[in-house]
């Protein structure tokens, strides 16, 4: 079946938790499409600072 798409999944949770806000800690591009995912339908989304 592949595997899920956890940035799809992180938005629908959110949506049906009424989250004020989503806390992603995964590896670096995981946080990124999460964050990014969440950002781009109005869900405020923070992740770790991967630039070190």
């Amino acid at each position: 079946m592949g595997r899920p798409n956890v940035s799809e999944m992180s938005v629908e949770a959110a949506k049906k938790w009424g989250a004020e806000v989503v806390i992603v800690t995964s590896n670096p591009e995981g946080s990124r499409d999460v964050v990014n995912a969440c950002k781009s339908k109005g869900i405020p989304a923070f992740g770790p600072i991967w630039d070190s």
